[in-house]
């Protein structure tokens, strides 16, 4: 599974940076990190954090663990369903001016309770208050933290 999250930077001084990395969507200034996750919720993987309002689908073409997982199959949300890549199981997204039918319902509500262990492994990595509050560090230094982060999660899980 596949998903991922925001954790908020300061805004830059300088002007045609911010302007460059500004989501409009949260009025802030984000950085989006992927997260990879088995169906348990065990993390496989985080990746490296991208500035700036970094569509979902984009990074996960980006990301070199998506050739990787060729054989096993991928869910994601509906940041994810952009026609091209059909091996992401995605909700169904609603048309503009229509409604879903009953199985189309019936058929995200499975979905999402698949889905649900990758939301639960980033507010396990979001309850790190280095992660969760507005990040200060170089931008590599923050793909470090979280990878660190997600090895001492999975560590705790192994031992306790």
């Amino acid at each position: 599974m596949v998903d991922s999250f925001e954790t908020y930077v300061p805004r830059p001084s300088n002007h045609e940076r911010q302007k460059r990395l500004y989501s409009g969507q949260k009025k802030r200034h984000p950085l989006k990190t992927p997260i990879h996750t088995d169906q348990d919720g065990g993390i496989l993987s985080v990746g490296k954090a991208y500035r700036g309002p970094t569509a979902g689908i984009k990074i996960y073409q980006e990301e070199p663990i998506a050739a990787l997982l060729t054989d096993t199959p991928r869910m994601g949300d509906k940041a994810y369903c952009d026609g091209k890549h059909p091996e992401i199981e995605t909700p169904v997204k609603k048309s503009k001016g229509k409604e879903l039918s009953a199985e189309q319902k019936a058929s995200n509500k499975e979905v999402s309770k698949k889905r649900v262990g990758v939301e639960h492994s980033i507010r396990r990595v979001k309850g790190w208050r280095i992660v969760r509050d507005e990040d200060r560090m170089p931008l590599g230094l923050f793909t470090s933290v979280t990878s660190a982060i997600a090895g001492l999660i999975q560590f705790a899980t192994i031992v306790g």
